[in-house]
């Protein structure tokens, strides 16, 4: 629902599915880990906004519960953090709303495939 135009990547996990729209990105479905970018745990069945159009994403994929954007060359993650996987360097649990990642850059993000950086920090 909603979802009619802009769209040019969609990601799906066990749980829950996202959207880059427009430049942002928008998930639906479980939250129980945060994992929509919402600032909550509850589900929706709908869209909800985790990064506005707007912001410059330039690729995102969903994992079992976490999420993961390329923002400006740099990339921002959220959701479940037991294992430490949003490189963040916070305690484990979860993080509601898109955050840095500490162990990436652009040079990084530059010199190898947006889908490898994507997929080492949801593994």
């Amino acid at each position: 629902v909603g979802l009619t135009s802009g769209v040019t990547t969609v990601s799906a996990a066990v749980r829950h599915a996202c959207a880059l729209v427009n430049g942002g990105v928008q998930c639906w479905g479980s939250n129980s880990g945060g994992q929509l970018g919402n600032n909550s745990t509850t589900q929706s069945l709908i869209p909800v906004q985790a990064i506005a159009a707007g912001s410059n994403v330039s690729a995102m994929a969903a994992g079992s519960g976490n999420t993961c954007a390329v923002v400006n060359g740099g990339v921002v993650c959220w959701g479940d953090n037991t294992y430490g996987q949003l490189a963040n360097n916070y305690a484990p649990g979860s993080e509601w709303a898109p955050g840095p990642v500490l162990i990436m850059s652009t040079v990084i993000s530059r010199t190898v495939s947006v889908g490898t950086i994507v997929d080492f920090l949801l593994d």
